[in-house]
């Protein structure tokens, strides 16, 4: 079972940095694609600063709290509606997925 990560984001002004929604619970990985590891879920209706994407803009990048590969969880672009510009913020490069072991 995935950890159970908090999502919080306090505004104190205007906001400047796309913002994406989750309609629906969405998966959160470790990477840029559905071959990477489930980190967690976004809850329905959850909102999550933009602070990167990859090269194509298919997968955006949020923070994340307690995570065991880093500060950012990745979120499929197709899922989610973004309000601001998601081309503002930077790509960020990752290493391809670790294969899963497979034994005969």
């Amino acid at each position: 079972m995935a950890p159970t990560l908090i999502f919080t984001h306090e505004v104190a002004g205007p906001i400047q940095a796309p913002v994406l929604v989750a309609h629906n619970p969405t998966h959160v990985r470790t990477g840029p694609g559905v071959g990477y590891a489930l980190l967690t879920r976004l809850p329905a209706e959850q909102m999550a600063f933009v602070v990167g994407r990859n090269a194509d803009g298919t997968w955006l990048a949020i923070p994340t709290a307690g995570g065991e590969t880093g500060s950012n969880g990745w979120v499929s672009a197709a899922l989610v509606t973004v309000e601001g510009d998601a081309e503002d913020v930077p790509i960020i490069s990752t290493s391809p997925p670790v294969p899963a072991l497979r034994y005969r």
